[in-house]
């Protein structure tokens, strides 16, 4: 789980880095990790500490994949699960690295497998989100691990339906998504911030030798977790 401290910002951006958001966002994406029972309970000690109201889980049992959407003053937060951290090793191990055509950008291209998690999950938020902005809300679109994956799938895809109301995603842990291209692309939509503690494995993954790129805005961590840099070309 991630906490921060305040460090001021380096370069000025239309919608700055914000330490509080990306510690809240952290640990709502801890809390993906808890069973649906749990989340619509919010009871857990963690989750009592985090003013959520109107917590609804989300998911495909059969596919591994599941997340949740909750409502925190003027933000719907919506988080994806990652990764267990007891099977990292054995994700690393199953990943696959094809790459299929990205349909909102010409030449891009992006990893097969994660693409298709995000379009079989998107039907599950969806409704939900389209309410939040009815209603007036930002949506903040956060996860980790395979969750950050389908976060940035899912908050490219809001952006282009709802750009007034999504604007910002905080991931921790994210891998390479996709090609130059698409990186690229990526990188000028909104403000994704990628969190990456020193000696994390899953963000060199897929390798750069088969063409993965990571999208801008990295915001690396040093070991003690009491500094960070923010790297606008990150690869």
């Amino acid at each position: 789980m991630l906490f921060f401290t305040v460090f001021e910002l380096v370069a000025a951006l239309p919608y700055s880095y914000s330490e509080d958001l990306a510690r809240t966002v952290a640990q709502l994406g801890a809390l993906a990790h808890c069973s649906p029972e749990v989340i619509s309970a919010w009871s857990c000690p963690l989750c009592k500490k985090l003013p959520l109201t109107n917590p609804q889980p989300f998911g495909l049992p059969d596919f591994n994949l599941s997340g949740y959407t909750g409502t925190m003053g003027t933000r719907l937060f919506l988080l994806f699960r990652g990764t267990e951290p007891e099977s990292v090793i054995n994700w690393i191990e199953d990943l696959t690295f094809e790459m299929v055509a990205y349909p909102h950008c010409e030449g891009c291209r992006v990893h097969a497998g994660f693409f298709a998690s995000f379009k079989a999950l998107r039907g599950q938020y969806f409704d939900r989100v389209q309410q939040a902005v009815s209603a007036g809300k930002e949506v903040v679109v956060g996860g980790r691990s395979m969750g950050a994956a389908l976060a940035v799938f899912a908050v490219l895809d809001l952006a282009r339906t709802f750009p007034e109301h999504v604007r910002v995603s905080y991931n921790m842990g994210c891998p390479r998504l996709g090609n130059q291209q698409f990186a690229d692309w990526a990188s000028k939509q909104l403000q994704i911030y990628r969190l990456v503690h020193w000696n994390d494995i899953v963000p060199h993954l897929p390798p750069r030798t088969l063409n993965y790129r990571h999208i801008s805005r990295e915001v690396f961590y040093d070991e003690p977790m009491a500094n960070f840099s923010l790297c606008n070309d990150s690869g």
